[in-house]
């Protein structure tokens, strides 16, 4: 959850990094329950930039940087040619080693990928009298797609204004808008994009020397010459996003206050898609697309805060409600063209239900969420602190009989530095103990889950159906809940040289909202229940330190770590929730990988040999390579011999060898296991900073280990039965070449894993997804004092950096850090080709007057 300017918001893309004064997260339960529904997974307060009463400041900074793909290794024409003569020796057909077409080299990322440029500027202005005062900026961004033919612009600007009527009246108001367009490489999936430079033979033709595209006989999903589809496609997505926010604040009496907040987010897209007729096997026809939606997000808030010091006894309370309404229409219509050059709708004259070509549809998206909250705190002489907060929230997710959940919290610290007990111990600056327990709710669901739902289905005489839609409505469902209890030690040491936060906590999910999978007969895909309850524990630790502070030289350094268990307690029926990648049950990580199991590879086809209790027998050859026997242990084996079998076929030399779990000698279902977990146990980051006059050296790594990621697009790569793919060398050259070939790391055809379907997980993809990244490095020079004043400045900044500068890692795809489309908590961590992070190289300047 966010919480700009005290104005709750869905996301923070649209703000302006130069904007951000200050920036807190919230973790431990008792600090954001006080939120309500929205901050179960925690809370970052953004606090923006206000003007300041005095003298007119001015600051403009401006940014050039470029970004770069890491280069994936990729199979040259001669490793193509080997890949070829290596499937015709598995059975299709033979290879003409002579043929010219192997003279040929393309590099297919230098051809789809470019080095992207980036400019930024920042104007901004800050002033103020004695009762107004105001910050206004104005940034622009205009960067390049690391992709031929894609860019992005975003222009923003945002104003701020703080008003005093009386000593007892006060008045904010917080602007901003933001306008974005996207010139993005595909319609749907970038996937096919990143995929496509990596599998394409490297013989492949696509330019002819007079600059026409060729079409590839071997084409890859349908689409013969992706370049061609690049450089003339136009996918746009365009946002135009605006925040209103305003505050009323006065005083009632000393102590006691009321104020007022009403704001709005408005975010209006279109997005339009022009496909011209290029050379391409999918579909010759011109084609275009037009969306638009209109997402609305209005809060109003009013509450009483009242504060008041007696003594060494301070008491605060507060008294607020808040409602909240976020709606969504949105509508979509595609046709076919008659014009290749002029991108528009221009054909949907005769629209009708029966013509699939050309379609309209729209959509309507409401929601609602009402609030009522109480907090209390009380502190003692600086000492002993306690804070109890109370929420009740109301949302239209949920059925009449499950609107509302209850949230309570408390909090107790004890800053037993201030103890007469602690006077002699003038090393420590401050130290508190913490503790607080928390339920936070959670209401992430579609709008309408808890009802029967129609929607319109096939075609049929004409006219369009009508009936229940896939999803089974459940009335029942409830708000999941989150009890998160935290203990927690602060310590200052040395006159703040050294700083240590740590942290524990156990956190359980109870009434966890998910899909549930439904059997086929029933008639509906799925329906939305409470399926149980998962928890997390473990701890944080934080130091910050200053080691060294000497005339003209600094050092500070930041150092964090977390450790994370997580656990399926409980689930409905006891029942597992399988999907084709991801099983959740009971005493294992959520979401955890579900595949098959392997061994390694067979040698021989005589390899696939076990004794009926599931021993594997050693196969022995004659001097010419006749089988001759199997021994057992040394001694020879005579008894009776059993094979696996997959999908009906006997598995043979150059196939994987699955392990057999329920040891029938039948590889299906059942022999799938858990695999791996798409969640890391140890995560964090070291940054050091390095000061010499008016020069900083600064870096930053981060960290993840103990994680899993299942690498679906090299597994995909790896199937030699695709003429269209073309493995990565590291593939190609750890490939199982004939009979005897013990050292192979993958299959020949793969027939068996075929039968498996080439998407099933298999332990040989869910890869160690550890790293080690050099996430930044910058040096910073500031111009000194004598000269800025020579040039009636503030002050006068140059830096350059790097970001994603280097990692360390044993992935073999392109990036451990994998993101995707429509993935929760559930189907998380998997690699399916997408946009890798690039390295950016940046050179700034920042001047204020």
């Amino acid at each position: 959850m966010y919480v700009v300017d005290g104005q709750p918001v869905d996301n923070i893309d649209n703000i302006n990094p130069n904007d951000i004064q200050s920036l807190e997260v919230l973790k431990d339960g008792a600090s954001a329950a006080i939120y309500g529904s929205r901050s179960a997974n925690g809370v970052v307060i953004v606090t923006t930039k206000s003007g300041r009463a005095g003298k007119t400041s001015i600051n403009v900074n401006y940014i050039k940087s470029f970004s770069k793909l890491r280069k994936v290794p990729v199979a040259n024409a001669r490793e193509r040619q080997l890949y070829d003569l290596l499937r015709g020796t598995e059975g299709n057909g033979l290879v003409d080693t002579l043929n010219q077409m192997y003279q040929l080299n393309n590099d297919f990322q230098d051809l789809f990928f470019q080095t992207a440029a980036k400019d930024q500027v920042n104007v901004s202005l800050s002033s103020g009298g004695e009762k107004t005062k105001f910050y206004w900026n104005t940034g622009l961004i205009d960067q390049d797609g690391l992709t031929i033919n894609s860019n992005f612009t975003r222009l923003n600007t945002r104003l701020n204004v703080d008003h005093d009527f009386t000593d007892n009246i006060r008045m904010g108001v917080r602007l901003g808008l933001s306008y974005e367009e996207t010139k993005n490489i595909d319609q749907a999936n970038e996937t096919e994009v990143i995929s496509s430079a990596i599998i394409k033979a490297a013989y492949s033709p696509y330019i002819d020397p007079d600059g026409s595209y060729i079409a590839s006989a071997n084409s890859f999903r349908g689409r013969a010459n992706i370049l061609d589809e690049l450089s003339r496609s136009d996918v746009r997505f365009r946002n135009l996003r605006g925040n209103f926010f305003t505050y009323l604040e006065f005083d009632i009496l000393e102590g006691l206050k009321f104020r007022t907040n009403n704001g709005v987010d408005y975010n209006y897209t279109r997005n339009t898609w022009f496909q011209p007729e290029f050379v391409s096997s999918q579909s010759a026809d011109i084609q275009a697309e037009f969306f638009s939606s209109l997402d609305y997000n209005w809060i109003h808030e009013s509450f009483l805060n009242y504060d008041t010091t007696m003594g060494k006894h301070v008491i605060t309370g507060l008294l607020g409600f808040s409602a909240q309404k976020w709606a969504r229409p949105e509508e979509r219509i595609r046709g076919l063209l008659a014009n290749n050059l002029i991108p528009t709708l221009n054909n949907l004259g005769g629209l009708e239900a029966i013509d699939l070509n050309n379609t309209y549809t729209e959509d309507q998206n409401d929601h609602s969420l009402m609030s009522f909250f109480g907090r209390a705190t009380y502190a003692y002489d600086d000492k002993y602190l306690v804070a109890t907060t109370y929420r009740r929230d109301g949302s239209s997710r949920f059925g009449p009989e499950n609107k509302w959940g209850l949230f309570p919290s408390i909090a107790l610290g004890w800053r037993f530095s201030n103890e007469k007990f602690m006077e002699n111990l003038t090393f420590i600056k401050d130290a508190k103990l913490r503790f607080s327990s928390a339920i936070t709710g959670n209401e992430r669901i579609n709008n309408r889950d808890f009802d029967f739902l129609l929607s319109t289905s096939n075609f049929y005489n004409g006219l369009n159906g009508i009936g229940l839609s896939n999803q089974l409505g459940n009335p029942a469902i409830q708000w999941e809940e989150t009890n998160q209890t935290n203990f927690g030690l602060d310590l200052a040491l040395f006159s703040n040289r050294l700083n240590f936060t740590f942290d524990y906590y156990e956190k359980t999910t109870s009434k966890l909202l998910a899909n549930l999978p439904l059997p086929a007969q029933t008639g509906f895909l799925q329906t939305r229940v409470n399926v149980g309850e998962v928890s997390n524990n473990g701890l944080e630790l934080t130091l910050n330190a200053t080691p060294i502070v000497l005339n003209d030289f600094s050092w500070q350094t930041d150092f964090n770590i977390a450790i994370n268990n997580n656990n399926v307690n409980e689930l409905a029926g006891g029942v597992p929730i399988i999907s084709d990648n991801h099983i959740t049950e009971t005493g294992s990580p959520l979401g955890s990988f579900f595949g098959y199991g392997i061994e390694g590879i067979f040698a021989y086809d005589e390899s696939n040999a076990f004794t009926p209790e599931g021993t594997q027998l050693t196969p022995n050859f004659s001097g010419d390579g006749t089988f001759t026997n199997y021994t057992l242990d040394g001694a020879t084996y005579n008894g009776q011999v059993d094979q696996l079998t997959v999908g009906g076929t006997v598995s043979g030399g150059g196939d994987y060898q699955y392990i057999d779990r329920d040891g029938n000698f039948t590889i299906d279902g059942d022999d799938r296991k858990l695999l791996g977990n798409p969640y890391p146990k140890y995560y964090g980051g070291w940054r050091n900073q390095f000061t010499y006059k008016n020069l900083r050296f600064s870096f930053l790594f981060d960290y993840q280990f103990d994680v899993e990621v299942f690498n679906n697009f090299y597994q995909t790569m790896s199937n030699f039965t695709l003429n269209s793919w073309t493995p990565v060398p590291y593939i190609i050259n750890n490939t199982y070449e004939g009979p005897g070939d013990e050292t192979a790391i993958f299959p020949g055809a793969r027939r068996n894993q075929n039968l498996l379907g080439t998407t099933a997980p298999t332990s040989y993809w869910v890869e160690e997804a550890d790293f080690i990244k050099l996430r930044n490095i910058k040096l910073t020079y500031d111009l000194p004092d004598q000269w800025i004043e020579i040039l009636g400045m503030q002050r006068f900044t140059v830096f350059g950096s790097v970001n994603n500068a280097l990692v360390w890692t044993n992935y073999i795809g392109p990036d451990p850090e994998v993101t995707g489309d429509n993935v929760s908590a559930l189907n998380s961590g998997v690699d399916n080709g997408r946009y890798p992070r690039g390295r950016e190289f940046l050179l700034g300047i920042n001047i204020n007057f």
